[in-house]
């Protein structure tokens, strides 16, 4: 393995590598470190590399593999570049933490890259986050319980003929009630007796409630369901926030 002073510059070459720092300097003049495949006008390459207080060294040899294992090894301040087992290069410069990348990049022969695979043994993997902005707050966890006239154990039933069957729901996030809130709609599906499947809003809404959208009053979802055109029938009744289901009630028209 030999090693030389270079620039470091591949203007016409596409580079894809693994590249860590401890420090990362303009001009590559930090404690670096890369391993990268090489696509140039005169064929390909991997290559290992490093600085040291602006000092580079570097290695490579030429390979036409389209294929291998990059491996980065740290022990102590020193760190080694392994292809497909091999050792590759060495530097012993680090005494902190450092931040691995990986990318590809250069004007120059046309190429693409996959990684996968990625193995950590031992050590800790510190992740950053990627939001530019501030941290979004936390959507809470909601749920939906039927009340009364409708059991939550599913065992109602009520004549066909009674008119109106009141649908209630109470709202907890994250474990605990709530009065806020957020606009909700229902969906009503009949589950067996006639034709199962999603009834049309037409049939059930009446003169209280028309459309799909609850009613809110006192901490609680209202919605009358008009049983009449529903028909006997086993039914389950969902409601919706931001067009996810919630909660859900079954019941019976005889």
């Amino acid at each position: 393995m030999t090693s030389e002073t270079s620039t470091g510059a591949y203007d016409a070459a596409t580079q894809a590598f693994f590249y860590l720092y401890q420090d990362a300097s303009e001009g590559y003049l930090g404690n670096q470190l890369s391993i990268k495949r090489l696509r140039t006008p005169d064929g390909d390459f991997v290559q290992s590399g490093g600085s040291v207080n602006g000092e580079i060294s570097e290695t490579g040899s030429p390979n036409s593999a389209t294929s291998g294992t990059f491996r980065i090894v740290r022990v102590g301040s020193q760190i080694t570049t392994y292809f497909n087992g091999i050792e590759h290069f060495s530097l012993e410069a680090f005494s902190e933490p450092v931040i691995v990348t990986m990318a590809i990049g250069g004007p120059g022969q046309p190429g693409s890259v996959v990684y996968d695979n990625f193995l950590i043994n031992s050590g800790m993997l510190v992740e950053p986050s990627l939001s530019c902005g501030p941290t979004p707050t936390p959507t809470p966890a909601c749920a939906a319980q039927v009340q009364p006239p409708i059991n939550a154990d599913g065992t109602s039933i009520f004549n066909v003929r009674r008119g109106v069957v009141p649908v209630k729901f109470s709202l907890t996030c994250d474990g605990n009630s709530t009065c806020d809130l957020s606009p909700a709609t229902i969906a009503v599906t009949r589950t067996a007796g006639g034709a199962t499947g999603q009834v049309n809003e037409s049939v059930y809404s009446g003169a209280s409630d028309t459309g799909s959208n609850f009613r809110i009053e006192g901490c609680q979802y209202h919605y009358n369901l008009y049983s009449n055109a529903l028909g006997a029938g086993t039914y389950r009744v969902d409601i919706l926030i931001n067009n996810q289901v919630v909660g859900n009630a079954t019941f019976q028209l005889k």
